[in-house]
């Protein structure tokens, strides 16, 4: 919830910006060169490799990170994420865009319980798109640089392996996460070079 309305305060101002701002392009900026960008929900950093007509890929790195969950377990996170961008409608300084995308998860963990080691492995395929703004910001003077907000979605496919003294277990599930990482409101800034 705090997540969300930071993002949606971040929306506003960024609006009002760029609605008060004086107008100093008559076309959309053209974006030929690769960029690199930062981005929320997950925390990562990206590149992204325009492939003409405000057409891209993408690809993301997460940044680690630790967890601890509710049973007991604790470790480490890591991810990536590529995805293709198309421009569903284009005005004179930002762009309706959609990015279909598929985002890989790993995640190793360990739990000490009663002097025993237990180890467990999470990997996690998650297809989904992300819907939002692509910002351009030459409008307020600040070439080759572009802030995308908007929303992602999607399902989450977990392959999970247990190793404990009483010997491997092997699960796996299917479920929908709701606006939790590496789904939800989500920010970006791509700087073009």
């Amino acid at each position: 919830m705090k997540r969300t309305l930071i993002v949606i305060s971040i929306t506003m101002i960024l609006a009002l910006s760029l609605f008060a701002a004086e107008d100093k392009t008559e076309t959309t900026p053209p974006r030929l060169g690769p960029a690199v960008g930062i981005q929320s929900t997950p925390l990562s950093v990206g590149y992204r490799m325009p492939l003409g007509g405000y057409y891209s890929l993408d690809m993301a790195l997460h940044v680690p990170e630790y967890v601890k969950c509710e049973d007991g377990y604790s470790g480490m996170l890591f991810g990536a994420m590529i995805g293709y961008l198309i421009p569903m409608r284009l005005e004179e300084n930002f762009g309706f865009v959609v990015r279909p995308q598929l985002d890989f998860g790993y995640q190793t963990q360990s739990m000490e319980l009663n002097n025993e080691d237990y180890k467990r492995n999470v990997f996690m395929i998650r297809p989904g798109a992300y819907a939002g703004m692509e910002i351009f910001l030459e409008e307020v003077g600040v070439d080759n640089v572009n802030i995308s907000i908007g929303f992602t979605a999607g399902l989450e496919y977990q392959s999970i392996n247990v190793d404990s003294p009483f010997g491997d277990e092997d699960q796996s599930t299917v479920h929908i996460p709701m606006a939790s990482s590496p789904f939800g409101a989500s920010v970006s800034i791509w700087w073009y070079f």
